[in-house]
């Protein structure tokens, strides 16, 4: 049957067969895609990296062991890369990356990576002693330093005797039993630790195996000899020398001393001792030197900056002392008489000085006794501070300051350092070197004024430091200096010889805005429209003709504050007088207000605008000043002048002589009429 019939009878048996687009895509949730996982560790990180998924929403990144392990979101399909922090180092971990879209998961991948080894740090407490029991065997333990990660530690012990050396390498130990050892030998045994090819700092200590641990003292003409037990020595040997007053002697396995008698005063002995095994042969042996006498003076010696004072033991049978120091250009010889009196101090010696001071005693009949010889170096003394500090600017390079200075004298043979320092206000910084006069200081900002110190010293203690100011560049600097009014700076400087401008700048100081313009042909500028009591920084920068920058300075000021307003009397009485005033400010917050008057000075509270002058006088004119203080300075001064009223009592005693004079005046006039008018009529009758 042909394939056509066929699907004609399929067709009449089924019936027709819709596929729809869904029916032919995957039903899984999980969509295939190629990510490519590819992971690089660090000691304590990995980075994974993986092929962009275009479908992708974001990526869910897991990573194991569970002790560590954790999770993470990257969004974005093109964020393709993730860094795993905080990860142990020496461990294995299992990264699985899976691309995720709005709606559903595609397939993950995962990779393996074992993260590197971390140093590990150097072992503490180091101890090595040797085996009382073996004298073959040192016994070195120590105190383990804290693991890195999961990383295996590997402890590096090494020993030589200065001729062989060895060395061994274990895993995790604290304490290492070296062996097979030569006894009676000084080693020097380090221990170091290892997680990769890098080691750590190596830690040694010394140690010997079955020392003698020999000691010696002398007496006049005897030295008494002792050393530690060995285990396993049957006997020891003592010898001694020089040739014509050495000897030999010996002593049981129990003993550990031996006195040697019969010897000469004030000669030296080499002593030496040897353990011997029951085959007599040598275990150990150690020797040492001392002089006979030489515990008789003890001499010792404590030093000053200019002195050695001198101490020993008294000597009964000497009759005086003898003392010398060196070095020859500083000196000299000294003598105590009496046995009794043991000490002796050695004045104008020089500071940091080395001095050999030599003891010696001396009986009546001249003979010399038994000298010692110890050394004292002398104190440093203190150096004084340097003298006429002068610093310039190098007139051919701008960011370079040259010091100078005459060296003070120098206190004995110390060594003289002198340190210098320089200061722009915000950074400061210093060097110190020895026996100079002068250094150059290099890399400073152009154009900026600095403060540079001078001191020396001998020791720790530091002269008094001498200080100047200098600035970087030109020789004329700006020299900024600012007036302020309540709402205008004027600025002054200095003129620059190159310069054909100068940009002013101006800013408040808890403000970030700026303001600039430029001035040309004039050293003096007047910046407008300020508010009052408000610090400002203003800068001055000189500029050339092609526009290059110049030097410049910056200074701060603080605008004036309003003065007070309507400052008036309220009331004048003959003795007091009541004034009264309002606020202008604003801006600013008044801490008070002064008040003047002749020598009088009030300060008047910040809520209080009336105050009452007394103690005044009668018919006097007074003028009176007030000021607003504030935060940021004074305002200036409003005035008022005043005449007290005249006293009372002295009008009314004016005004009542007065009253009396007028009328009396009036009455003598009308008296006067009376008597003229009198006369007339007389006359008149008698005619």
């Amino acid at each position: 049957m042909s394939a056509r019939k066929w699907l004609s009878v399929m067709l009449l048996v089924v019936g027709p067969l819709t596929l729809t687009t869904a029916q032919l895509q995957p039903q899984d949730d999980e969509y295939e895609v190629s990510l490519d996982l590819s992971l690089s560790a660090g000691t304590e990180d990995i980075s994974a990296r993986w092929n962009e998924v275009p479908e992708a929403s974001s990526y869910s990144i897991t990573w194991t062991p569970e002790d560590n392990g954790g999770t993470a979101t990257v969004n974005g399909s093109s964020n393709t890369q993730y860094s795993i922090k905080g990860l142990k180092a020496c461990t294995d971990y299992t990264v699985t990356v899976q691309a995720i879209n709005e709606t559903d998961a595609g397939d993950s991948e995962n990779a393996n990576a074992t993260t590197k080894a971390k140093d590990s740090l150097a072992v503490k407490n180091l101890t090595v002693v040797n085996d009382k029991n073996d004298m073959t065997v040192l016994l070195a333990s120590w105190t383990q330093p804290s693991k890195p990660g999961n990383c295996d530690v590997y402890y590096k012990i090494s020993w030589n005797d200065s001729i062989n050396a060895m060395t061994d390498e274990v895993p995790e130990i604290s304490n290492y039993t070296i062996v097979g050892l030569t006894p009676c030998t000084r080693y020097v045994v380090g221990v170091t630790t290892r997680t990769s090819e890098n080691y750590a700092v190596w830690q040694y200590q010394n140690a010997t195996t079955g020392s003698l641990d020999l000691g010696l003292r002398a007496d006049m003409d005897e030295i008494s000899v002792s050393w530690s037990a060995l285990s396993d020595a049957t006997t020891y040997n003592i010898n001694w020398s020089p040739e014509d007053n050495g000897g030999a002697g010996s002593a049981g396995s129990g003993e550990t001393s031996y006195n040697i008698s019969s010897l000469e005063k004030c000669t030296w002995y080499t002593v030496t001792v040897q353990a011997m095994d029951d085959a007599n042969q040598v275990l150990c042996s150690n020797n040492d030197s001392i002089r006979t006498d030489k515990d008789l003076l003890q001499l010792s010696l404590s030093a000053g900056t200019e002195d050695i004072s001198a101490r020993w033991n008294e000597v009964p049978e000497a009759s005086s002392y003898s003392i010398t120091w060196t070095p020859e250009d500083n000196g000299g010889t000294a003598t105590v008489d009496g046995s009794s009196n043991s000490q002796y101090s050695i004045k104008g010696l020089k500071a940091c000085t080395d001095y050999s001071v030599t003891v010696q005693a001396i009986n009546e009949t001249g003979d010399v006794g038994c000298s010692e010889t110890s050394s004292r170096i002398t104190k440093a003394k203190d150096s004084l501070a340097v003298k006429n500090l002068t610093v310039v600017n190098d007139e051919s390079n701008m960011t370079v300051l040259l010091a100078s200075w005459i060296q003070p004298a120098k206190p004995g043979n110390c060594d003289v350092y002198y340190k210098i320092s320089w200061s722009d206000g915000d950074n400061t910084k210093d060097d110190e070197l020895t026996d100079i006069s002068n250094y150059t200081i290099v890399g400073l900002t152009p154009c900026t004024r600095y403060v540079v110190g001078v001191t020396t010293r001998t020791s720790e203690n530091y002269a008094v430091w001498q200080y100047q100011n200098a600035s970087t560049g030109e020789t004329e600097l700006l020299d900024l200096s600012l007036s302020a009014e309540t709402e205008n700076i004027t600025a002054h400087w200095n003129e620059m010889p190159d310069a054909s401008s100068y940009t002013i700048t101006w800013t408040q100081v808890d403000n970030n805005e700026t303001t600039t313009v430029d001035v040309v042909n004039s050293t003096i500028y007047t910046i407008e429209g300020l508010m009052p009591c408000t610090e400002y920084r203003v800068t001055v920068q000189a500029m050339n003709d092609t526009g290059n920058d110049g030097c410049w300075d910056t200074v701060k000021k603080h605008t004036k504050t309003n003065a007070p307003e309507s400052f008036r009397a309220e009331s004048i009485k003959t003795k007091k007088v009541t004034l009264s005033w309002s606020d202008a400010n604003t801006e600013c917050q008044a801490l008070g207000y002064q008040l003047s008057y002749g020598t009088t000075v009030v300060n008047v509270s910040a809520t209080t605008h009336q105050y009452t002058v007394t103690g005044l006088k009668a018919k006097k004119s007074y003028s009176f000043s007030l000021k607003t203080v504030t935060n940021s300075g004074e305002s200036e001064n409003v005035s008022l002048t005043i005449s007290t009223k005249v006293d009372g009592v002295a009008i009314g005693v004016g005004v009542s002589v007065g009253v009396l004079v007028v009328v009396a005046a009036v009455l003598g006039y009308i008296y006067r009429d009376k008597l003229r008018c009198s006369r007339e009529t007389k006359k008149d009758v008698i005619m």
